[in-house]
């Protein structure tokens, strides 16, 4: 075919073998060319040589037929020696030797020889050597032309590159892979310059006279196409590689330090890092000044004489200074570091000598010899006072030295800080500096040529030293700033460690073989030994005293106390090589240990034993509630004074001084704690016994004794040889172990009675009356065991089969059927007082309950433990005056913050609203008043209905208050700052609010959408009361914003709504009220401003009687309401809860009564619900059955049993000698081991016996016997 290039081939056959046949293949038939006879190899062999001529093509060269061999005119072969003519047929080409042939055949047999006059062509031109990049002034690039079949060249053609206003030439210097490439190279030159390097054109791979490209040939003459691929097409430069071509010179773009901001002194190595815009090839040691500062190294103090025997270059420097850190000897003359893989050296210290820049070579006493002659007038103070004045001054700089970084971007530099360098931002002084011949910074290249720009950022400007890091360099020598002592007051006798700090101006380091010492006056040479504190600015001495020591108060002797033992021992400070050694003579202030008064007296009382007196061993733990008492024994009689000591023990907290006072022995106590836990019950060290204000001093004298515990007394157990093992103190809860039958297993009928036994894990006392709910299939429900009585660590219960208990076996209700019946509330009087109005708040994942108790707001906070629910008391009565009412709240800050209203101080009869934040701890409750005489608008009117909430610094109230001008009552709100020192409080202003001249009360206050809401009642008529929302917007312009339909009210028109309440859960806010006799709760939509009822249209209640006083709580999933409402039935008000799920729109049915006794009356307020630790809690107050008192109660919500479960139960306790702790009443789970369900097979059967048959017992007959016996079953 036209163009394929495929040569035409035939072959011919012979006739005697086969007929002849021709076959025609694809291809081109190129002309036949003739070979030209060129003479004998051998007398029988003919040599014939061809040229091959352009267009030549065979894929096996062969001659055309056998006969090929041709003579020309006139031409003759004959046989040798003879006139017989030759034959000249030839082997048929391409035909194998064969016997018939004579096992001849042709050229294309016997050698394979292609022919093929292709001119090679430029196939892709690249850089395979050379990485993309940027390339600069000096850099070798190789430049490969990759031909389509190998070539042969003579001299140095020439490609021309495209490099900005130049054309750049790269000459070919060699050809490989097989003579199919040209490498040409190309070095970059001043002023070139590409985007993308790349050839002029097509055309500009060139020849140089005399030079030539050509085909690989026996004999080259076919010239090759020299075109090159046009740029950007497939095989150019411009598409195969991405090399940039930029000569401009690299510059400094930063210089920082490598170590942090900071204050660095003498001997501290700085490492700076010097970023180059480019990478950078380095030689020799370039370097830059930094602006160290010049300062008087001897302030009034001059050069005293040069020449010095008659020695220009040495100097007498004045003796008064020490001048030891010039000498030779000093790491400052020569000295080899290595910092962060960095080697370098610091030669010399140079010192300016009037005007004059001189190199220290070596120091002799005062005589200071210089590398440089004095050259001014000469000086001798010592002869002649009117000689000059010459002050010794630092040079003012300092020189970054090159230490590493050559052929990358970022070179280091390092400086090590001199004696008398100072800074308070270092900054570089000078451009970046080439102090010889051999020194330079080039751009980075194979042959780095063009030098880099070398001027430093300007400073202040970005990437200047001074911008980039904050360097202070500080050399003043550090000093003693204060003396004082770890160790407490007190006395100390022979064999005590008295420890005294040295604190200095700096971190200082102690450097030598032995230890610095610290002179005191308790005796003759009587030395605190250093024994830490090395590399910090306090150094600790410790001084053991001697039987021989006496001090009223330990001090340093004198001023000159710190003392060293040998020459080779010094205190310097601190750097990464410490050379400045320190000044340790002791100011005036540092002569006494502060307010810290050790007495040195061994002959003092002192502690000789230490016994845990009871409890008593054998004991296998302490546990929550034991009461322990340790004796602590002196050597003499002691009397106790002036306050209560304590004693430190391993459970982190003390025990306090109860008795003893005047005898040897005195006894303090602890009570182990709710949360106490440790391996080993102890006192805590050696300085356990803390005063605490009280002196203890000898009967005898009146000395003072030594309340020290030496290592070797820890705690003894009474009545005990050899000791036990340590005491540990076990935290875990007290609970039933198991609940078994004593009756035996079979069936009962009415009237029989069941003996049941609850066990403890401990000792157990049962106080009121504990009851054991049992499934006996009753149809009147769960039936309840009565308590017998306790026994050790039993409690039993006694049920009596009662008419319609019908059961295969009898269990108990649940996991919570023991509880506690008529049990007393949380009240601080609970026989005498009532409580009312009871709240609850999470408080940093502890409930806070908050109640009115005899006219006395009362605290308490709960450990969030249903295991041992254990309540502390904050506060007996945070009132003055007779108070009512009682809110907490946790402010963001974690401070709880209660409020309430009492009887005004000044009298009049108003009641005024008071604010207190608890400021102690658990164990030392402590409340700071707020609110000063009251935070009422007008102190003369009364406050009620007070409501808390926090805010992100302090807390916001809101109360009802009689208006000034009438008796309606309008709306407070006031702000708390959050300081309690100065508590600040700041009004709101609501009247906007009350435009009607009505009482608007019930305030309720909280954060939603982050902005203050307020909800509360209007009354309208004495038939109407409406439910109003609104929002507090701030910014420049603060303003209420209406959420009620402005102004229209949540209710119905014709509904008295009272007592509302809220909830935010999940960014959704939930209104509920009590209107009339239903309870409504509605939800607010924020983005369309409308309210919907989620109550299903009627209200939540069960009765419509008695309903009201609801509380909303947030749940994991959604909302809890709960209320009172009577039973008509029975007249009983009780608490019932609820349960919304907002995915679903639905509520639970009621989650039972939520009452410790539901035969009594709830009363006050109604039910309060808290969230705490992710669980809900329920408080409220009802009657007790017996006293009939108003008790506060606190119930925790179980969601597996869909029930309440009493946190304020007293009737089962582990009597601990110090406190009584309630027992976890949970149960084990139904038929699960050790339940009752698997101990015991009770049956239960009360139906009432039936005849089922009458039966004669004689045998058949007649029977006239008078008065004879027989006998009839009756079954």
């Amino acid at each position: 075919l036209h163009g394929d290039t495929i040569a035409l081939a035939h072959h011919t056959r012979s006739v005697v073998l086969t007929p002849v046949a021709i076959e025609v293949q694809k291809g081109v038939a190129p002309t036949d060319r003739d070979a030209v006879f060129v003479g004998f190899r051998t007398p029988s062999t003919l040599i014939f040589r061809y040229i091959v001529a352009y267009g030549d093509l065979s894929q096996d060269l062969d001659y055309t037929a056998p006969d090929a061999l041709a003579l020309n005119t006139g031409g003759s072969i004959f046989n040798a020696g003879t006139f017989i003519p030759a034959s000249l047929t030839l082997p048929v080409p391409g035909q194998l030797p064969a016997w018939p042939t004579g096992m001849v055949s042709s050229l294309g047999v016997n050698n394979a020889i292609a022919l093929n006059s292709n001119i090679p062509v430029i196939t892709s031109v690249a850089t395979p050597t050379k990485p993309d990049g940027i390339y600069g002034q000096g850099e070798l690039i190789e430049i490969k032309l990759t031909f389509s079949l190998p070539v042969t060249v003579v001299g140095a053609p020439v490609l021309l590159l495209a490099t900005g206003q130049n054309v750049a030439s790269a000459p070919v210097v060699r050809v490989e892979s097989g003579n199919t490439v040209l490498v040409a190279q190309y070095v970059v030159n001043a002023g070139d310059f590409s985007l993308d390097l790349t050839y002029v054109d097509a055309t500009s791979f060139i020849l140089n006279a005399g030079d030539s490209v050509l085909r690989q040939s026996t004999t080259s003459t076919m010239p090759v196409n020299m075109t090159l691929p046009p740029n950007g097409l497939p095989g150019s430069l411009f598409n195969l590689a991405n090399i940039v071509i930029d000569t401009t010179p690299p510059y400094i773009m930063t210089v920082s330090s490598v170590l942090p901001n900071g204050v660095y002194t003498t001997g501290d190595i700085l490492v700076f890092s010097m970023v180059f815009s480019r990478p950078v090839y380095v030689t020799g040691t370039p370097q830059f000044q930094l602006a160290t500062g010049s300062i008087d190294l001897c302030p009034g103090w001059f050069v005293v004489r040069v020449p010095t025997d008659g020695n220009s270059n040495v100097f007498l420097f004045p003796e008064a200074v020490d001048w030891r850190w010039l000498s030779p000897g000093s790491h400052l003359v020569r000295l080899t570091l290595q910092l962060m893989g960095l080697i370098f050296v610091v030669i010399g210290y140079f010192v300016v000598i009037a005007g004059r820049t001189y190199t220290v070579a070596s120091v002799s006493g005062y005589k200071v010899t210089m590398v440089e002659a004095y050259v001014g007038v000469a000086v001798n103070l010592g002869t002649n006072p009117m000689s000059p004045q010459l002050s010794i001054f630092t040079r003012g700089f300092q020189y970054a030295v090159y230490t590493s970084g050559s052929t990358t971007s970022t070179l280091q530099f390092s400086y090590q800080v001199q004696h008398g360098d100072t800074s308070l931002d270092l900054a570089a002084a000078s451009d970046v500096l080439l102090p010889t011949s051999t020194s330079s910074i080039l751009r980075l290249s194979t042959t780095p040529t063009t030098p880099a720009n070398l001027a430093m950022p300007i400073a202040g400007s970005a990437g200047s030293l001074v911008v980039a890091s904050q360097l202070v360099v500080n050399a003043d020598p550090a000093t003693v700033l204060s003396i004082s002592s770890p160790t407490r007051s007190g006395v100390y006798v022979a064999g005590s460690i008295i420890a005294i700090a040295v604190q200095f101006t700096q971190p200082v380091v102690v450097v030598g073989p032995s230890a610095p010492g610290l002179l005191t006056n308790v005796g003759e040479n009587r030395f605190a030994i250093y024994v830490s504190g090395s590399g910090t600015s306090t150094l600790v001495f410790q001084l053991t005293v001697a039987a021989s020591d006496s001090a009223a108060a330990v001090a340093p002797l004198s001023r000159d106390a710190m003392r060293m033992p040998n020459v080779f021992t010094s205190i310097r400070r601190k750097s990464m090589n410490p050379l400045d050694s320190a000044v340790l003579t002791l100011p005036p202030s540092a002569m006494t240990l502060g307010a810290t008064v050790l007495v040195v007296n061994p002959m003092a009382a002192v502690v000789s034993q230490l016994v845990m007196e009871s409890p008593v061993w054998p004991i296998s733990s302490l546990k929550t509630g034991d009461a322990v008492i340790i004796a602590v024994t002196f050597t003499e009689p002691v009397t106790v004074s002036g306050g209560s000591p304590v004693l430190d023990l391993t459970v982190g907290k003390p025990a306090t001084y109860v008795s003893g006072s005047t005898t040897t022995k005195l006894l303090f106590q602890y009570i182990v704690q709710y949360g106490d836990q440790v391996p080993a019950f102890d006192v805590a060290s050696p300085d356990a016994i803390r005063l605490n204000g009280a002196t203890i001093v000898a009967v005898n004298g009146g000395a003072s004794a030594s309340v020290q515990l030496y290592s070797q007394l820890a705690l003894l157990m009474s009545n005990t040889l050899p000791p036990p093992q340590p005491i540990p103190v076990d935290p875990s809860p007290f609970r039933v172990t198991g609940v078994q039958s004593w009756s035996v297993d079979g069936t009962y009928t009415v009237g029989d009675s069941l003996l049941l036994a609850v066990t403890f894990s401990d000792v157990v006392v049962a106080t009121g009356a504990p009851q054991l709910a049992l499934r006996t299939g009753n149809t009147l429900g769960d039936q309840v065991a009565a308590f017998h009585s306790a026994d050790a660590n039993v409690v039993y219960f006694v049920y009596v089969v009662q008419a319609g208990d019908a059961t295969t076996q009898v269990v108990e209700a649940s996991t919570s059927a023991l509880q506690c019946s008529n049990d007393v509330g949380l009240n601080a009087n609970p026989a005498t007082d009532d409580a009312i109005a009871v709240s609850i708040t999470d408080w940093s994942s502890q409930v806070v309950v908050c109640w009115n108790e005899a006219g006395k707001v009362q605290v308490r906070v709960f450990n969030n433990n249903p295991s041992m629910p254990l309540w502390t008391l904050l506060s007996g009565g945070l009132n003055v005056q007779t108070a009512a009412n009682c809110k907490c709240s946790s402010s963001d800050t974690s401070q709880l913050v209660c409020a309430w209203e009492e009887l005004a101080a000044a009298g009049g009869g108003a009641t005024v609203v008071h604010v207190s934040a608890m400021t102690g701890t658990l164990s030392t409750p402590v409340w700071t008043l707020l609110s000063g005489s009251g935070l009422n608008a007008d102190l003369t009117k009364s406050a009620s209905h007070v409501a808390i909430a926090s805010t992100n610094v302090g807390v916001v109230l809101a109360w009802q208050e009689v208006a000034a001008s009438s008796s309606s009552t309008v709306l407070q709100v006031k702000f708390w700052n959050g300081n309690v020192g100065t508590p600040v409080w700041t009004a709101v202003d609501v009247s906007p609010l009350m435009s009607t001249p009505s009482n608007h009360q019930e305030a309720q206050i909280f954060y939603f959408n982050s902005r203050l809401t307020l909800v509360w009642t209007e009354v309208v008529t004495a038939t109407r009361y409406k439910v109003r929302v609104a929002a507090w917007v701030t910014g420049a312009t603060s303003y209420w914003t209406l959420l009620d339909g402005n102004g229209a009210g949540l209710n119905a028109a014709t509904r008295l709504a009272s007592k509302p309440t809220w909830a935010v859960c999940s960014a959704k806010l939930y209104i509920a009220w009590q209107d009339s006799d239903t309870l409504r709760v509605q939800v607010y939509n924020s983005v369309a401003n409308t309210w919907a009822y989620i109550d299903g249209g009627g209200g939540l209640q069960t009765s419509s009687t008695g309903v009201g006083f609801a509380s909303l709580a947030c749940t994991l999933n959604g909302l809890m309401a709960a209320w009172q409402e009577i039973v008509v039935s029975s007249g009983v008000t009780l608490n019932r809860a609820v349960s919304y799920t907002a995915a679903t729109n639905s509520w639970s049915s009621p989650t039972g009564i939520v009452m410790d006794n539901p035969l009594q009356s709830a009363t006050s307020t109604g039910p309060a619900l808290a969230r705490s630790s992710q669980s809900m809690y329920i408080a409220w107050t009802e009657r007790h059955a017996v006293n009939f008192k108003a008790q506060v109660h606190v119930a925790l919500f179980t969601p597996d049993t869909n029930s309440w479960l009493s946190m304020t139960y007293s009737c089962l306790k582990r009597p601990g000698t110090g406190f009584a702790v309630p027992y976890a009443l949970t149960l084990p789970g139904l038929f699960s081991q050790a339940s009752l369900g698997d101990t015991a097979k009770l049956r239960l059967d009360t139906s009432p016996p039936v005849v089922l048959s009458i039966t004669p017992l004689s045998p058949p007959g007649l029977y006239r016997g008078k008065d004879s016996v027989q006998s009839i079953a009756l079954i």
